[in-house]
């Protein structure tokens, strides 16, 4: 084996310094080496020196290199492909004794959640706005999310293309099977504090939300809520833990399951005044119903 020392070594540099030779002749009264048969002192002193030195500087260079060894890391987790989500949004009104007028719906606010292995998170994955033609569009990262859509609805999707989600929200107008008033007073009118007794049977074969009752065009207030002299706004006559209002409030957002029969007595607001000659024939207590349907646009 030929081993090549170039003149910037540091086995050529140690040799040129003169302590070679020192520790040549160290090497040879320390340790008496032996000498072969046709070698001198010399030679055999060289040889040894020389591994020596080379075993030396394998060991720091092997010893450099350990410790100059990148920290190993751990691979980057690959991307998930993105995709392109579009949401319409629409609403379709109903008066009674109308049809339904539809309209594109603008400002409602679109949020995506983050699932895990255990199930939905809070962690917000993305927002949005619709835009003045109800519609929005997000990019999102494969997997599964809990869509929120403005009040209307939350969906769970799983996400492995680019689609298009339709929601319908449908508000319409409808009259109660059945409607007793208790009059108060003795005049022969219809007036505040007066008290309505309605009942309502679903028609529907799906949840439906009851969000609100009015009268002449004025809302009802549940009987169960009335006014305190240090407050402005109606709170639940039982107290702040009263079951039957909606995050402790009086506003009613009852859902009704399908063909679930509901009743409630409510309170005349202040400003309504109806003979009882209309009263009887006419009234004008209507349900404000609603529900929304969410379909992926083929």
């Amino acid at each position: 084996m030929i081993v090549n020392i170039s003149s910037n070594s540091p086995f050529f540099i140690f040799y040129r310094s003169g302590h070679y030779n020192s520790l040549k002749s160290n090497l040879i009264t320390q340790f008496k080496l032996p000498i072969k048969r046709g070698e001198t002192l010399s030679t055999s002193a060289n040889s040894i020196l020389l591994q020596v030195v080379l075993l030396t500087v394998a060991i720091l260079t092997s010893s450099f290199v350990v410790l100059n060894y990148p920290e190993p890391k751990p691979p980057e987790p690959e991307l998930l492909p993105m995709h392109t989500i579009t949401i319409e949004t629409w609403t379709h009104d109903k008066n009674i004794g109308e049809r339904y007028v539809t309209t594109p719906t603008s400002g409602i606010n679109i949020v995506f959640y983050f699932w895990n292995d255990i199930g939905v998170t809070d962690s917000i994955a993305v927002t949005g706005t619709t835009n003045g033609t109800g519609q929005v569009t997000v990019l999102v990262e494969e997997g599964t999310y809990d869509l929120k859509i403005g009040e209307w609805t939350t969906e769970t999707l799983d996400i492995f293309e680019n689609i298009t989600i339709r929601s319908d929200h449908y508000d319409m107008e409808i009259i109660p099977d059945s409607i007793e008033i208790e009059a108060l007073s003795a005049n022969w009118q219809v007036t505040s504090d007066d008290v309505v007794f309605v009942s309502y049977t679903s028609t529907f074969d799906f949840e439906i939300n009851l969000d609100s009752i009015k009268m002449s065009g004025l809302e009802l207030n549940n009987i169960a809520c009335e006014l305190t002299d240090d407050a402005e706004a109606a709170v639940p006559v039982g107290g702040p833990d009263d079951l039957y209002a909606s995050g402790n409030n009086c506003e009613l957002d009852e859902l009704l399951f399908p063909y679930s029969d509901w009743s409630e007595s409510f309170r005349i607001p202040a400003g309504i005044t109806i003979p009882w000659s209309i009263a009887k024939l006419n009234p004008e207590v209507v349900l404000n119903l609603s529900y929304t349907e969410t379909d992926v646009v083929e």
